[in-house]
């Protein structure tokens, strides 16, 4: 018999650490987009459509999120991407507020983060500019979709 680890994982109530935003590593999304500014720009419309496809499928199969306290994130679902792109804002706290629940369930099952990254701000204004094109690109005019 196998003797119980000797440090349990988080619990699932811990709040997320706090997003680094300075130092090079935190200014890509990826440690391989570091590799070259070509690299970086493919891994940050890769990474986009990773964030996209996977809130599209947490949505698909009904995921909601609507926690007993307070201070945890919530997924309503409403930001998910569809005919009318979501607000950027919005699909990235959807984004947080599932990636949150991911680890803690993983570290509840004694496993490894499922998504161990953390997105600093120069990585988030990346994501944000490949939003803005695409949701540019929606458009017939080329004009910003509004959001209301």
């Amino acid at each position: 018999m196998t003797s119980a680890p000797t440090t349990p994982p988080p619990s699932p109530a811990t709040t997320a650490p706090e997003r680094p935003s300075t130092g090079p590593k935190y200014f890509r999304v990826t440690a391989y987009a570091s590799a070259h500014s070509g690299e970086d720009s493919a891994e940050t419309w890769a990474y986009s459509l990773h964030l996209t496809d996977t809130l599209e499928t947490a949505a698909g199969c009904g995921l909601k999120l609507v926690p007993r306290r307070g201070n945890e994130p919530s997924l309503d679902g409403n930001a998910v991407p569809g005919t009318k792109p979501p607000h950027f804002d919005a699909l990235l706290e959807d984004w947080f507020a599932l990636t949150y629940v991911l680890n803690n369930l993983n570290r509840g099952l004694g496993q490894p983060d499922g998504y161990p990254f953390v997105l600093a701000s120069p990585a988030i204004d990346k994501l944000r500019f490949v939003h803005d094109v695409i949701e540019a690109s929606a458009t017939h005019d080329g004009a910003p979709i509004e959001h209301g």
